[in-house]
């Protein structure tokens, strides 16, 4: 046995035992790539081995984690449970479950538990019965870990760092990309600065309307730049001639820039054309995709993460390069930032926008990261 393999099953089997040891009542935070699907489908045939459980409910965040037997839920009981166990899963999203009101399954597994933390979403837990919970993420916020506790404790925790660190998933090298927006793009990002500063220095707070709306509209300008897609092409052709081999998932904020960006895209606008299983397949070798893949979905050998654009959230930034967290050991993923500069109208020095700001708001948690200058 490999030792990555030793590594994981070691894992796993700290958070079943922390599991066990708290009744089968707990929450439990592990790495992207850690084997969230193994662990719930082994704490499934636990229960259903001295007959505690007749009927779970799987809960997710999206219809392709719950529907797909390529690369979702359906994927993970072909590959570690049985027929008997797949007629006693009940398959829902936490969109649909949210209407419903008292109805009881003896084991709710929650997947991505992060995204139901809500007002909204979460109803579908508490307004309904369960006799044991498991609830799983990659990630949590302080906030939602609050909410979290008081549905079922957090029993045991395995993330990035730590399982870089044991061998659990493969590394990854970070670059930051740092470009200049054209003249007519500075103009306007610069106006749009500079009233949010006036409005700041005016004691503005997020429950003002106006202060909101701009820093809204400059959000949505730097994730749409002229400049970001002719260097998002000038990195695509980088990375094709360092190696052709390459899978490369683009992330971009707005679907409009995704369609650009890259020939074949992934969003909710046109997840008919079912360029996702492209993907997987390998029929296609690099996909530009926006919130839909962010979080659950396996990327099959995806050993690229471009952020053309970024939220700022360290939650999404976490999940989104747990993409990359699923190649062999042996292997070292490329994770890419393009971070846009603008000319300062007064000192008439370039300098980074507050795409910057964002970036190292979102990664200061992962502390084994040195960023590598990308210089094309």
């Amino acid at each position: 046995m490999d030792k990555s393999l030793q590594a994981r099953i070691k894992m796993q089997n700290e958070a079943k035992a922390a599991i066990r040891s708290n009744k089968y009542i707990a929450s439990v935070i592990i790495t992207v790539g850690g084997g969230k699907g193994k662990i719930m489908l082994d704490i499934v045939k636990e229960l259903m081995a001295v007959g505690k459980i007749k009927s779970v409910l799987y809960l997710c965040d999206s219809r392709r984690l719950r529907d797909s037997e390529e690369d979702g839920f359906p994927a993970e009981i072909e590959k570690w449970g049985d027929a008997k166990m797949k007629s006693m899963i009940t398959l829902e999203c936490y969109q649909t479950v949210r209407k419903w009101q008292d109805k009881h399954f003896d084991l709710l597994l929650a997947d991505e538990v992060d995204f139901a933390m809500t007002t909204e979403y979460i109803k579908g837990i508490v307004n309904n019965k369960f006799t044991y919970k498991l609830l799983l993420s990659g990630t949590l916020s302080l906030e939602k870990k609050l909410v979290l506790e008081k549905i079922a404790p957090i029993v045991y925790r395995f993330q990035t760092v730590a399982a870089e660190d044991a061998g659990v998933i493969n590394k990854s090298e970070y670059y930051i990309y740092n470009y200049k927006m054209n003249e007519s793009e500075c103009e306007t990002y610069n106006k749009l600065t500079k009233k949010i500063g006036i409005l700041a220095a005016a004691g503005a707070t997020f429950d003002d309307k106006d202060y909101v709306f701009f820093i809204r509209k400059r959000k949505q300008f730097v994730n749409s730049l002229d400049s970001s897609y002719l260097n998002c092409r000038k990195i695509m052709q980088w990375l094709w001639n360092r190696d052709n081999k390459n899978r490369v998932v683009i992330f971009s904020e707005l679907t409009s820039q995704a369609d650009r960006l890259c020939k074949h895209s992934y969003h909710g606008q046109n997840e008919k054309d079912d360029n996702l299983s492209k993907f997987q397949s390998g029929e296609i070798s690099a996909i530009s995709v926006v919130a839909k893949i962010k979080r659950g979905i396996n990327l099959k050998d995806a050993n690229v993460a471009l952020f053309e654009a970024f939220s700022g959230s360290s939650t999404e930034w976490e999940q989104r390069n747990g993409r990359m967290k699923r190649l062999a050991l042996s292997k070292v993923a490329t994770i890419i930032f393009m971070v846009p500069w603008t000319l300062d109208p007064k000192t008439r020095i370039w300098k980074p926008t507050v795409v910057q700001n964002w970036i190292d708001r979102a990664t200061e948690n992962i502390h084994n990261i040195t960023f590598k200058n990308l210089k094309l």
